[in-house]
């Protein structure tokens, strides 16, 4: 499978202090039409994972190590001009808020256009077609009506509608889709969800999904990265990730999820303890002090990427069956 996204050995560190990294080492691939979840609790490096993809980094953060490439592109080294051909064309990506990402001040329709004309010559009437033709593919209702329609005129699964069709507008090779479904209910969700999924099998685009959300995971993605402390712990197909769960933490965040048919005043389970702050300097196993099974080993030595049959796992005591 050809990669569309290569990432090796990512470091983002504090530009106050380079040597507390949010995102320490991380390895991640992501192969033309395969849908990735990056999942993890709060504070994981999740989302600044996906900023660094697009060089979106806020500016207290910034890339110390590793490579970044969209196909044949090294991201890390283009100029400022490379990096706005680069968006949209090559990647896109859905924030996990649209109504503050949208500009409240435009109507829809012109938003969408305006991502058309940053990267092709088209005559305004062809334009104003392709937008159309955009939100008709995101079911958006009545199409032809609401590209004059202003953000707060639109529900929140409306505007998410929105984004995902500024996304699409330049027929990316990659969506990052951050949260899309979060401030969504359950019935928008599933809808919005079926639609990544169509769109991802009508154009073949590859999909990097961040979510903590791992219901949604189990019904959307290919491949599953679980994300703690800045590194990625765990790795695998979804099936395998959900029968067989090798690292603790994935263990504990599978527990965490309520049972199908099970009693329904019972408390939900819950990992112990907290993460360790974006940015702290952690020695071993980062997930050490929150660890049911953790030993000496674990505290003092940071453990090896390991693969184990179909999983790749970071753990000194990995879990499940061999």
């Amino acid at each position: 499978m050809n990669s569309v996204l290569e990432i090796r050995g990512l470091q983002i560190g504090l530009r106050q202090d380079p040597a507390a990294l949010i995102v320490n080492g991380l390895d991640l691939s992501i192969g033309r039409g395969e849908v990735v979840a990056l999942v993890g609790e709060s504070g994981s490096g999740k989302t600044m994972t996906a900023f660094s993809i697009l060089n979106l980094l806020p500016a207290a953060a910034r890339v110390i190590g590793g490579s970044i490439r969209l196909g044949e592109t090294d991201v890390l080294s283009l100029p400022p001009s490379g990096l706005r051909s680069l968006r949209g064309r090559k990647a896109a990506i859905v924030f996990q808020e649209p109504m503050t990402s949208l500009n409240p001040l435009m109507p829809i329709g012109r938003q969408i256009a305006e991502m058309i004309h940053t990267h092709e010559t088209l005559p305004a009437a062809e334009v104003q077609k392709r937008v159309v033709n955009l939100l008709e593919l995101v079911r958006m209702p009545d199409a032809r009506r609401r590209v004059n329609d202003y953000p707060h005129n639109l529900s929140g699964g409306l505007r998410q509608r929105v984004m995902i069709a500024m996304a699409l507008a330049c027929n990316p090779d990659l969506l990052i889709a951050d949260e899309p479904t979060t401030a969504l209910d359950v019935t928008i969700q599933a809808q919005i969800l079926k639609l990544l999924l169509e769109l991802r099998d009508r154009s073949g685009m590859a999909v990097l999904l961040i979510t903590h959300d791992l219901g949604v995971v189990s019904e959307v993605a290919d491949r599953v990265a679980v994300m703690y402390g800045g590194q990625i712990v765990e790795l695998a197909d979804v099936e395998t990730l959900f029968r067989n769960p090798r690292h603790p933490y994935t263990n504990g965040l599978l527990a965490c999820l309520p049972e199908v048919g099970g009693a329904s005043m019972s408390r939900l389970q819950e990992v112990p303890g907290l993460p360790p702050r974006p940015g702290e300097i952690v020695r071993g196993c980062p997930f050490a002090p929150r660890c049911p099974s953790v030993q000496t080993l674990c505290r003092e030595t940071a453990p090896p990427f390991t693969p184990l049959g179909d999983t790749v796992v970071s753990c000194h005591f990995p879990q499940g069956t061999p």
